[in-house]
């Protein structure tokens, strides 16, 4: 599992990479300490109530938020402070896709990919860029049997609607004409971003 927002509990260390609040004092790779889990009324979910090194007492939302836990990062790699200032530069790269795009289910389906063995992590856009009629023949490109991967089947549109929807987001935001050619490169350049930021992430985050 992806070690983005993991649960919480009062007295976890945490690194906020994104809080989505325009007014925020709490900027990108400020440490915070839990304090307190927080439900929020009319059965509306729960919200971390976090005393920030920097001396904010914003809430952390686990739906709009995102974050790591601090101790996770340093046991898994042993970052020195520039070592782990320099892991924030690169996500800070990526603020816009952790801003504006749900992009935790197709880091999760990217892992996914790895995991079967058909590609190695550089290899695995062409599975951003496909739908589940042409899975198949991806997979039987790389030497194997459809049926053996169903969690990827499983996933795969929901993946590609999540970054179609990025796409046209864009495209609406710069009034950029929707033809084939431009949505093509718009969503191409959004793949592209993606799995920058996967192979970013993943020797800190994911690798175990």
């Amino acid at each position: 599992m992806s070690q983005l927002n993991p649960k919480l509990e009062p007295g976890d260390r945490i690194v906020l990479l994104h809080m989505d609040d325009p007014y925020s004092a709490v900027r990108m790779g400020t440490k915070g300490t839990v304090l307190k889990i927080v439900k929020v009324p009319f059965d509306m979910g729960y919200q971390y109530n976090v005393k920030w090194d920097d001396g904010s007492v914003l809430d952390l939302l686990p739906e709009a938020d995102s974050w790591v836990l601090a101790t996770d990062v340093k046991s898994k790699k042993n970052l020195t402070t520039e070592e782990f200032g320099n892991e924030l530069k690169i996500l800070s790269k990526h603020k816009d896709i952790i801003k504006n795009m749900d992009y935790r289910p197709v880091l999760d389906y990217l892992k996914m990919v790895q995991k079967s063995g058909l590609v190695n992590m550089l290899q695995a856009m062409p599975f951003l860029m496909t739908d589940s009629r042409d899975l198949h023949k991806l997979i039987y490109k790389f030497d194997g049997e459809p049926d053996d991967y169903p969690e990827l089947f499983e996933n795969v549109d929901d993946v590609r609607q999540i970054l179609v929807s990025e796409t046209i987001r864009i495209m609406e935001e710069n009034n950029m004409e929707f033809n084939d050619i431009t949505i093509n490169r718009v969503f191409q350049k959004v793949c592209r971003a993606v799995m920058e930021m996967y192979v970013s992430l993943y020797s800190t985050y994911f690798k175990k």
